[in-house]
């Protein structure tokens, strides 16, 4: 089997370049039991929120078990994570905690080594 010459993009990852967002936020939140929907009605109205961030690169809502959601996003810089962070997302998910929520979300700031997008 040949193999063919690496491409301009494979040396650069190989090299270690990275040109994707580099900043990321997980975030966790635990549904009361019976606000499972409400929780996921939420989120929704949180994407249409977020998709009008310009610094927000990526927004993931995802749910992990029947209790529990998360989600992810990514930024190309510290002052757009906080910017999202101080914004209407924020607020929104800060505001939700005590009626539908166990306990008020997680927010952990990640840093992102390699992405594909």
């Amino acid at each position: 089997m040949t193999r063919q010459p690496a491409s301009p993009s494979d040396r650069a990852s190989a090299a270690g370049a990275h040109r994707g967002p580099t900043h990321g936020l997980v975030v966790t939140l635990e549904a009361k039991n019976g606000q499972q929907e409400q929780v996921a009605q939420t989120l929704h109205a949180a994407f249409t929120t977020a998709i009008r961030e310009g610094g927000t690169v990526t927004w993931y809502a995802y749910r992990i078990s029947e209790t529990r959601f998360g989600i992810f996003d990514t930024f190309f810089d510290e002052d757009a994570r906080k910017s999202h962070l101080d914004g209407e997302v924020g607020r929104l998910l800060s505001r939700i905690g005590e009626e539908i929520l166990v306990g008020p979300p997680d927010f952990r700031a990640i840093s992102i080594l390699a992405s594909k997008i």
